[in-house]
């Protein structure tokens, strides 16, 4: 799953995310414009292997990654990786969070 650059919101719901239970899911690239990933939407992505998140600044996630597997891992711009690290819902992910020229 690709967005383009010109998406800057990915849309959420309690147990509705825009990609909710898409256990085909392996990868989503999301584009440079997004800045709000909602609540759920990658909730029951059992197969998510990366995401990779190409915007400068961390969007807003709150909820977006609850129960994915815990071996996803998050891709993001190489000289943002630590504010990426220390971002509101993104830090309980530092660990997984690599720089994009790590792909």
């Amino acid at each position: 799953m690709i967005t383009g650059d010109s998406v800057s919101i990915i849309e959420g719901g309690n147990q509705s995310g825009a990609f909710y239970q898409c256990t085909g899911l392996l990868e989503a690239d999301l584009g440079t414009g997004i800045t709000s990933i909602g609540v759920d939407t990658f909730n029951g992505c059992t197969s998510l292997a990366s995401i990779i998140c190409r915007a400068y600044n961390p969007p807003i996630v709150a909820g977006a990654f609850r129960y994915m597997p815990t071996t996803t891992k998050f891709y993001v711009p190489h000289e943002r990786v630590n504010v990426y690290k220390a971002a509101n819902g993104w830090r309980e992910f530092a660990s997984r969070i690599f720089s994009i020229n790590d792909l």
